[in-house]
């Protein structure tokens, strides 16, 4: 084997300043990120500070909710199953969870959440409602029909 001395510390050399050519990419990239980043807290637009004083104040209240599938393919045994909601209830709230509106600009956003009288029902060998005209379906859906049926355990919770 011929060894060439001259060519091995070119070769070193080489790579050292490889190394050093990572290192310094890697250092205009992470001050690139930096300023960036700097840049995005000065320059809010109208736009984004009206987005996040929206998410601040997000209220959401739905009520009064039934979803339901009606089985008519089995004929023998049509079942049924659905969900009832009374009401969901999302809100901002302080530090100590009373409701408010917030007009600061606070780092940390407190939301609270109510899910109030949530029920998951499944009933077999029912009357299907798809043969009902859309105004009795309505009021059938209105009722609480669904929760009269013998052998029905409905049961209430309470959460804290």
């Amino acid at each position: 084997v011929h060894y060439d001395p001259e060519q091995s510390e070119q070769r070193e050399y080489e790579n050292k300043m490889k190394e050093v050519e990572k290192v310094e990419e890697f250092r205009r990239q992470r001050e690139k990120y930096a300023n960036n980043d700097k840049g995005l807290h000065h320059k809010d637009t109208f736009v984004e500070r009206l987005q996040f004083h929206i998410l601040r104040n997000l209220e959401i209240t739905v009520e009064n909710i039934h979803i339901t599938f009606d089985d008519q393919t089995t004929k023998s045994y049509s079942f049924q199953f659905g969900l009832t909601l009374n009401y969901l209830k999302l809100y901002t709230t302080n530090e100590q969870w009373e409701e408010m509106e917030s007009k600061e600009e606070a780092k940390i956003i407190y939301k609270f959440g109510e899910i109030n009288q949530l029920s998951i029902y499944w009933n077999s060998n029912v009357q299907s409602r798809l043969n009902l005209t859309k105004e009795q379906i309505i009021d059938d859906l209105k009722s609480t029909n669904h929760l009269n049926y013998p052998k029905m355990n409905y049961s209430s919770y309470h959460f804290p």
